[in-house]
């Protein structure tokens, strides 16, 4: 059995792995919704106010065509917060003020027509960031391997998990297709090869929970006026594995900002 979304019965199935679960409560108070009024075209915009959380702007086809997501990612207790508890009318009037204040340059494309598209068009919440136990045995002693949400729930700040299902599905596939005998030990070497791909995405969202450390620091300010840089650290979204490598490792960003670009893997 192929597990890959459900609530409580997920929890009960799959345990948090306390070791690839750093946190316990949610990271950031999220408010996500599609606006008009907001036209950047393909342009995808990721703003970072320190302390305070992100605003990322992408454009996604809706039943109303090609239009502006809007998350706001906000640090639990900062000015960004109060978004995620107000009713959906308000919510724009307050959205296009705080663009102003922690995403400027994104505050320049609002236009008077600046609006949520409608009530249904907003999600307000938090996630916790969680690693769950990928194997069950199951009572009549066949196993379950927990796929997608079901196993890991990343928050959506790296907008990886569509990206990590989907990789990871492959590979189950890939392994149910190769023969069984599908026990245990096949569950478990089944999400060891998950993990490989699992791991850098894991890693990487987490860290950008985190207060930024000061080689991460360097890189996005350089970001900020060099475009190569800039184009780079975009770029790190389609590669997770690539983009880990480059946060956890002073020496990869010390070697980017001095001109050396990326990596010949990337």
């Amino acid at each position: 059995m192929v597990v890959t979304a459900g609530r409580r019965s997920v929890a009960e199935l799959f345990p948090r792995d306390p070791v690839r679960s750093p946190f316990d409560r949610p990271q950031r108070v999220l408010t996500a919704g599609l606006y008009g009024g907001l036209d950047l075209g393909p342009m995808f915009s990721y703003n970072v106010s320190p302390g305070c959380g992100e605003i990322l702007r992408m454009p996604m086809m809706t039943r109303h065509g090609v239009v502006s997501s809007v998350l706001v990612e906000a640090v639990p207790g900062g000015p960004l917060e109060p978004l995620s508890r107000m009713p959906a009318a308000e919510v724009a009037g307050e959205l296009a003020g705080l663009l102003a204040e922690h995403a400027p340059r994104l505050a320049e494309r609002v236009d008077g027509g600046f609006e949520l598209l409608g009530e249904d068009d907003l999600l307000q919440g938090a996630i916790t960031p969680v690693v769950r136990e990928a194997v069950a045995e199951l009572p009549g002693g066949r196993i379950a391997l927990a796929v997608g949400d079901a196993w890991i729930t990343n928050d959506p700040l790296t907008g990886q998990g569509a990206n990590l299902g989907s990789a990871c599905a492959w590979i189950a596939a890939d392994a149910i297709a190769a023969g069984g005998p599908y026990d245990a030990a096949f569950g478990r070497a089944t999400a060891e090869r998950m993990w490989e791909a699992a791991a850098p995405v894991t890693d990487w969202t987490n860290a950008f929970l985190r207060p930024p450390a000061a080689h991460v620091v360097t890189l996005l300010l350089a970001a900020t006026s060099r475009q190569d840089v800039a184009d780079l650290v975009l770029g790190l979204f389609a590669n997770p594995a690539y983009a880990w490598a480059v946060i956890s490792s002073p020496e990869e960003v010390a070697r980017i900002v001095d001109g050396g670009g990326p990596s010949p893997y990337f």
